[in-house]
């Protein structure tokens, strides 16, 4: 079945709005994300709808246990109603102790 013109420009549109979120995204692990986990130790696990930062038994998962810009940061809700936290790249700072 061939697809109109206008189902064309929807998926442009659609993966035009994909890369940006995906550039705000990392943009914003950057600026939030690495300086948190570089300062107090915490690694960032994202993915599959969740998040979570940890440091040995240590964990924050929710709202209330981060800094006010972090937790908006991580509960941003994404085009496809995610969080934006869920989708990060995950990242662990030099100074990680598993222990």
């Amino acid at each position: 079945m061939k697809r109109c013109a206008l189902q064309r420009e929807l998926n442009r549109i659609a993966a035009r709005a994909d890369r940006e979120e995906e550039k705000a995204i990392a943009a914003a692990r950057l600026k939030y994300v690495v300086p948190f986990c570089d300062r107090t130790g915490y690694k960032l696990s994202a993915g599959m709808g969740s998040w979570s930062f940890h440091r040995g038994d240590d964990m924050l998962n929710t709202y209330d246990m981060l800094p006010v810009r972090l937790r908006a940061v991580m509960e941003a809700e994404t085009l496809t109603g995610q969080s934006a936290g869920s989708l990060m790249q995950d990242y662990t700072p030099k100074n990680f102790n598993q222990e």
